[in-house]
């Protein structure tokens, strides 16, 4: 679990750099942050408009379903097989 829980912060961390890199003001990939943030600082101008994102980014990850695995990973999760068989 502490391998799992390691490399999805990492992953969290990476996403959020990348927002920055490429210009997003906030870098917002949670809509809890976004609250949070816009509470403190009073400034909810842009709340709509990343909750927008935000939904809509997962709603089309959750549509297309098993889409953007790898190969292998798709074949094990179709099994019920653990990914990859590493585990």
């Amino acid at each position: 679990m502490i391998v799992i829980t390691t490399g999805w912060g990492m992953a969290v961390v990476a996403g959020i750099f990348t927002a920055i890199a490429f210009g997003s003001p906030g870098a917002h990939i949670n809509p809890a942050i976004t609250l949070t943030v816009a509470v403190l600082s009073g400034d909810w101008s842009n709340v709509g408009l990343f909750w927008s994102a935000q939904f809509l980014g997962g709603f089309r990850r959750g549509q297309s379903g098993m889409a953007g695995l790898p190969a292998s990973l798709e074949s094990d999760a179709r099994r019920g097989g653990e990914a990859g068989g590493f585990l």
